[in-house]
């Protein structure tokens, strides 16, 4: 595991290109700082990585757990990365990162209270300490699967309702654009996988296993599921480019998967003919806090 003399590592750690990004993290936190872990797909090694105007940059959020001493430490690190927030999106793609930076600020206890979510178990499982003692990250609760409640599944599948609602929106457009939403319409058929998983009481490592797992016990047809053989690709690498009109059948193909597993999950028959209706009915009675809480 990285070490606090190396900050991330070897010369060849997946983290390296993005440390100029990171600087911001380390500046937000403060410098009486405990610890700074890395979490999330730059973790795990399945961050996206995309060609942009002749240079790589990340399409994938940059997760960051900054471990802070005290509750006034916190609040005073969460109005410093408020006030950077004008600007950031271009500072970050000048540096490599075509995502949000995500830095949460957490006192020690706060660490040991984490709830059961994905991005807990995430964080347990793979989580990257690039400053501080590596003995932090065993502070974080070793939830399992079963854990997580069905309202936190059903806020992941929320979530994802409106990455699609943006990735509709973004239709037209070319570029950078363009492959961010290729990203998130590809990211969203992933976690349907791991959705079906929660669902079970489980949630294999890595997203080919969580594939392979929702393959194994569905009933339908294949030719119906999400473009799961595309999403595993273009994680890897292997499929790459905003797609054209085959991102538009991934979009399709990944909507109808949405839909679908959102009826089965509350029971609402809906209307085929408006597959959009059911992720607009999500928006309209989900909270305000439910909508700005991450679920992964």
């Amino acid at each position: 595991m990285p070490s606090a003399s190396d900050r991330t590592g070897s010369p060849s750690s997946p983290l390296t290109p993005l440390e100029p990004v990171l600087d911001f993290a380390r500046a937000w936190a403060g410098g009486d700082r405990l610890a700074l872990i890395v979490s999330g797909s730059h973790a795990s090694g399945e961050a996206v990585w995309a060609e942009h105007e002749g240079r790589r940059v990340s399409l994938s959020d940059l997760d960051v757990v900054a471990v802070v001493p005290d509750a006034a430490a916190k609040r005073a690190a969460r109005e410093r990365a408020r006030a950077a927030s004008d600007g950031l999106a271009t500072r970050l793609l000048a540096l490599g990162l075509a995502a949000p930076l995500e830095v949460g600020f957490h006192t020690p206890a706060d660490l040991e209270r984490m709830p059961a979510r994905p991005a807990t178990l995430e964080l347990r499982r793979h989580g990257a300490v690039i400053e501080g003692d590596p003995s932090w990250l065993a502070r974080v609760p070793t939830w399992s699967a079963r854990d997580v409640s069905a309202e936190e599944t059903l806020l992941l599948l929320e979530n994802r309702g409106f990455e699609l609602i943006g990735a509709e929106c973004l239709r037209d457009r070319a570029g950078l654009a363009a492959l961010q939403r290729r990203h998130a319409v590809l990211k969203t058929a992933l976690d349907l996988a791991g959705i079906e998983a929660l669902a079970a009481g489980e949630y294999p490592d890595g997203a080919a296993a969580r594939v392979a797992r929702a393959r194994a016990h569905r009933d339908r047809d294949p030719a119906h599921e999400p473009p799961w053989d595309e999403a595993l690709a273009w994680r890897a690498g292997v499929l790459t480019g905003d797609g054209g009109a085959a991102a538009e059948g991934e979009l399709a193909r990944t909507i109808a998967a949405w839909v679908g597993l959102w009826r089965r999950r509350v029971g609402d028959p809906g209307d085929p003919a408006r597959p959009f209706a059911a992720i607009a009915r999500v928006a309209a009675r989900a909270r305000a806090r439910r909508r700005v809480r991450e679920a992964v």
